[in-house]
């Protein structure tokens, strides 16, 4: 990919609006890439420190550090579905760093817990402010459905088909570990309501990076069009944020 135009495509993006705002993305995504070129890197000691500032980032960094885990392990030993002999020796210290991985994501969890607890005097706040939001579990299905019987919410069934969409075409690229943590979002927002589906899964860096991908590999003209279009998307997000509109975005 190209790396100007990936860098062009970043500052267009609408929704990178959550990036230079006072909300957690910018140091949620700045960990989770971090996470991933550290692995990449075989550099475990030091993803095992970005697992743990993903989890006492963010809630989600837990799971998401348990996803990364699982793909480490596979990727390590080359388990694949057609894989028909395993030897056992190859998959001893493939499991250990996964595991530690899962256990710096789950101890960054825990300290962020005990920040809540000792700030506010309830290490759960961020679960519990849901339920004040009126945001309950319940079939995603249902909520998809729902989204298109009350005006307000028809934008939220909207950014949810393209989600949707844009996931499985991660699969059929085989972007599985991309498909698998952008798929569990989505099926967690949608399993809550579908508010803020917008912020949680097209600001995800992993969801941009494969957006940018469709848009750097189109046809040159093509490729600037949609370029082009995201400057007017850009400036037209910006206003409705400064404007008070942040319920349109």
């Amino acid at each position: 990919m190209d790396r100007i135009g990936f860098a062009l495509f970043c500052v267009l993006y609408p929704f990178n609006i959550w990036y230079t705002s006072q909300y957690s993305e910018g140091v949620y995504g700045v960990l989770l890439i971090s996470t991933l070129i550290l692995l990449r890197k075989n550099h475990i000691l030091w993803a095992a420190l970005a697992c743990f500032l993903l989890g006492f980032s963010r809630p989600t960094g837990f799971p998401t550090g348990v996803m990364i885990a699982g793909w480490w392990f596979f990727r390590r030993t080359g388990i694949t579905l057609r894989t028909r002999s395993i030897v056992r020796g190859r998959l001893a210290v493939p499991a250990q760093e996964s595991f530690l991985l899962i256990s710096a994501a789950g101890a960054g969890l825990s300290v962020f817990v005990l920040y809540l607890y000792n700030l506010m005097g309830d290490g759960f706040a961020f679960s519990h402010v849901e339920v004040g939001w009126e945001k309950h579990f319940s079939f995603f299905l249902t909520n998809f459905i729902d989204s298109f019987l009350q005006a307000k919410k028809i934008k939220l069934g909207i950014y949810f088909i393209f989600s949707c969409y844009f996931i499985y075409g991660m699969l059929l690229k085989k972007w599985y570990l991309n498909f698998a943590i952008m798929a569990f979002i989505a099926l967690m927002v949608g399993s809550t309501g579908l508010e803020s589906i917008e912020r949680y899964v097209f600001s995800n860096p992993l969801m941009i990076e494969f957006l940018a991908f469709l848009t750097l590999t189109q046809a040159r003209v093509r490729r600037w069009s949609i370029l082009t279009l995201l400057l007017v998307l850009h400036i037209v997000v910006i206003e409705l944020w400064f404007h008070g509109h942040i319920a349109l975005i």
